[in-house]
C-alpha cells in the first residue's frame, strides 16, 4: 500500500500474502485508525 505505482500500467511488482489473517496484520498499521474513526461514528 505504500509502494507508488502508475494505475494506468501493469506493474512491474506484485505481492502475495499468505493468508487474510496476514494481511490483516500487515495492513493494521495503516487501517486500524481509519477503522476506529468509522467505529466511532456509527456509535
Amino acid at each position: 500500500m505504500r509502494t507508488e505505482y502508475q494505475i494506468d500500467r501493469y506493474q512491474e511488482t506484485y505481492f502475495t500474502i499468505d493468508s487474510f489473517a496476514h494481511l490483516m496484520r500487515e495492513t493494521a498499521p495503516d487501517f486500524t485508525p481509519i477503522y476506529a474513526r468509522i467505529r466511532s461514528t456509527l456509535s
